[in-house]
């Protein structure tokens, strides 16, 4: 069986002359939102985003520099923009199992709002606390104490 012939440069190179691109430079381009031509890519990520079940993840291969990461976060946030917001979740202490703490099924958002409170709260107790015990009452209820009363 005979080799083909090698092709040239000029055989395989097409020229796109300018006057048919209405643009200047590519810098005055809007990026694309996902690639053209990566279907395979596009229905990889939406078949694994489409799983319901726990313990399902998406894991994507490629070269240092292809921009996977950047295109597996433009098609989520696409894809998450048209579904409701998840539960947020916390976990706070269980008094009568310490090593167990207890999970606690917030409404979207609803973490960063019990996390704000709490923390004034912290806030609060550092002030009133100290100031409890300063003051007069505290001192006079302690002195009645140890006098007996």
């Amino acid at each position: 069986m005979t080799r083909p012939a090698s092709l040239t440069a000029e055989q395989v190179y097409q020229r796109c002359p300018p006057e048919h691109l209405d643009f200047e430079t590519t810098e005055t381009l809007e990026a694309l939102e996902l690639p053209c031509g990566q279907e395979r890519v596009l229905r990889a990520l939406e078949f694994g985003a489409s799983m319901r079940g726990n313990g399902f993840n998406l894991f994507v291969l490629g070269p240092a520099g292809s921009g996977r990461h950047d295109l597996v976060r433009r098609f989520l946030e696409r894809r998450a923009a048209d579904e409701s917001a998840p539960p947020d979740w916390g976990y706070v202490f269980n008094f009568q199992q310490p090593e167990c703490p207890r999970a606690v099924r917030l409404a979207a958002g609803e973490g960063r709002t019990l996390q704000a409170d709490l923390d004034r709260l912290i806030e609060d107790l550092h002030a009133s606390i100290p100031a409890a015990f300063e003051s007069e009452e505290y001192q006079r209820r302690l002195q009645e104490l140890k006098d007996g009363v």
